[in-house]
């Protein structure tokens, strides 16, 4: 009896599988293909479900990487500029920290990091900004 079902469950799976189709007939062809075709919209489904979720998944990533960086982006900003502050009271006060050089390279990081965080300050901050870094 039971070596009958295994049989049985055996000759389905081979015809699932396209085997062993030659003695079916138009009808059992069609029933088979139905059946296909069923089985194939599910598993597509789920495919498609599971594509969705990480779609998802990687736009809610996305979303915190662009926090993340502008929020890194803001910090830099406000470091730079606080250290340009910084020199620039330590030269009025005829003190010299730092070399010629590094003031350059300092204005320089600072106008590198202006495009891109441009957008997260306000109207009187890019007016103070823009004489800070030169472009008065």
């Amino acid at each position: 009896m039971l070596s009958k079902e295994v049989a049985e469950k055996t000759h389905e799976l081979r015809k699932l599988s396209g085997e062993e189709l030659q003695g079916l007939d138009m009808n059992e062809l069609m029933k088979l293909e139905k059946l296909l075709e069923g089985k194939l919209n599910r598993v597509l489904k789920t495919k498609g479900d599971k594509i969705l979720k990480e779609i998802d998944a990687l736009k809610n990533k996305e979303a915190q990487l662009m926090e993340e960086n502008a929020r890194l982006r803001q910090e830099l900003w406000t470091y730079l500029m606080v250290k340009q502050m910084l020199f620039h009271k330590a030269t009025h006060h005829g003190q010299s920290p730092t070399t010629v050089s590094q003031f350059i390279l300092l204005r320089a990081a600072i106008a590198l990091t202006l495009p891109s965080s441009w957008a997260y300050l306000s109207p009187t901050e890019q007016q103070g900004s823009e004489a800070f870094i030169g472009k008065e």
